[in-house]
């Protein structure tokens, strides 16, 4: 009911209301930690959707509250079951924030839920968030053995993908047929096909241009 209520707010643009409800859902859990943990997860995912802006970066005010709010809820989560799960949302916003440091830290703890569950690792999630980690920071080698570690990263959801920061780190490192073998896994509608396309062809005229060198 409660995550109803503030839906409905939001949609009415009464946002501070909806803040309200929220708070008041984490304040009425008590000691609760299952409780504590939903009341937490629903405030991250607010704090979430106030940063995003149109035509601009995102507010980084929100996105700090959206982090603490996560990171309170994996607390909360350790209490009882802690599950990988639980990180998508604070590494997001760990992201988005370009805060690597915590990025690092947060990796470091999913890694280590899965030891402790004695899961299969690393999967997609762990391959794909420690790619861009390395990428960001410059090491394109790290992120590319990242990157290949799994069989298959997830599916590309936007234009600005881990496969177009896969496909960056093998131009960075000259390893353009590697590269150009994976530029039909990048998004390919509307206008992006012809950004593919390019791709294709500067690759191409790379990798020949390598090969006449004999490197």
């Amino acid at each position: 009911f409660v995550g109803a209520k503030a839906t409905t707010l939001l949609r009415l643009g009464r946002v501070d209301e909806a803040e309200k409800v929220l708070l008041q859902r984490l304040k009425d859990a008590g000691d609760n930690p299952r409780l504590r943990y939903t009341a937490y997860e629903s405030l991250t995912d607010f704090y979430r959707g106030r940063a995003k802006r149109y035509y601009a970066e995102p507010d980084p005010v929100a996105l700090r509250k959206a982090l603490a709010s996560g990171e309170a809820a994996l607390v909360e989560m350790r209490k009882f079951d802690e599950r990988p799960n639980g990180y998508i949302a604070p590494v997001a916003v760990a992201f988005e924030l370009q805060d690597y440091a915590k990025v690092e830290e947060l990796l470091a703890a999913y890694k280590a839920c899965f030891e402790k569950r004695k899961l299969k690792f690393p999967d997609l999630m762990y391959a794909q968030w420690a790619g861009d980690l390395a990428y960001y920071r410059g090491d394109y080698a790290k992120a590319v053995e990242h990157y290949s570690s799994v069989k298959e990263l997830p599916r590309p959801q936007s234009a600005e993908s881990h496969y177009n920061r896969y496909v960056g780190a093998l131009y960075a490192l000259g390893r353009y047929d590697e590269a150009l073998e994976l530029v039909p896994k990048l998004i390919a509608w509307c206008s992006l096909a012809d950004r593919n396309t390019l791709y294709k062809r500067i690759l191409k005229a790379k990798s020949e241009a390598q090969k006449k060198e004999g490197r």
